[in-house]
């Protein structure tokens, strides 16, 4: 489960997560509810978390530095 503010829509797809508003106690109960009820180990939340991680994002920042290397050259 996190909430809708600070960027995890981004990260955490709805098969993978519950995302709920952190000032709707009602729907924050429901979502921990939902979220309790998810597949362990979740497929999803896994793929979703290697999109992120930190090796992965390193290696797109290098394409972007040699792309912009080799177009300035």
């Amino acid at each position: 489960m996190a909430t809708r503010v600070g960027g995890p829509p981004e990260f955490v797809p709805a098969d993978a997560g519950v995302l709920v508003d952190p000032l709707d106690v009602d729907a924050l109960v429901d979502a921990l509810r939902a979220a309790a009820a998810l597949p362990c180990p979740n497929p999803a939340a896994r793929a979703a978390a290697e999109r992120h991680d930190v090796r992965e994002q390193a290696r797109r920042v290098e394409q972007v530095l040699e792309r912009a290397a080799a177009e300035s050259r």
